[in-house]
């Protein structure tokens, strides 16, 4: 798994892998057959109230990531999908801002990443690593729970 960040003004390449462009609006003077885009998920975009908030503010970086990421949580089936693609192989995450450093594909991989450094279990979301983590810890390191009573039946009482 490799995620790569390219502008879209910037030519295709074959090591760019499967290109996704996220941003929610289509970047300017650009033609379809030139951008060579294969996934647009419009929805997995900052939506446009939290994109002119942000407005690419470096002091309102850390919050946009948490905003972003809250409103990436609430679609989970457009972000299984794009995990899906992620798991193949080589991403390439296309997007159209100037800014190199802190745009919203920079928050989407870093969100991404995450996601994959928890090791989610297939189609969970956020609550579902935990659940896992709970039921098979026990499983994994072949612990069983304390019985209380079985322990003092064998002491003798005075």
């Amino acid at each position: 798994m490799e995620i790569k960040i390219k502008r879209a003004y910037e030519k295709p390449s074959s090591t760019d892998g499967f290109r996704i462009l996220v941003d929610r609006l289509w970047p300017r003077g650009i033609s379809k057959d030139r951008a060579k885009v294969d996934f647009w998920p419009k929805e997995l975009a900052p939506s446009t109230e939290l994109r002119r908030w942000y407005g690419h503010d470096p002091e309102k970086w850390s919050e946009f990531k948490s905003r972003y990421a809250a409103e990436l949580s609430g679609n989970q089936e457009l972000l299984n999908r794009l995990m899906e693609y992620v798991r193949k192989g080589t991403v390439t995450f296309v997007n159209s801002s100037k800014e190199q450093r802190l745009n919203n594909a920079v928050a989407l991989k870093e969100y991404v990443e995450s996601l994959t450094r928890r090791k989610y279990v297939q189609g969970g979301h956020p609550g579902t690593w935990h659940k896992y983590r709970r039921t098979n810890i026990q499983s994994d390191l072949n612990l069983r729970p304390y019985k209380f009573k079985s322990h003092l039946s064998n002491t003798k009482r005075r």
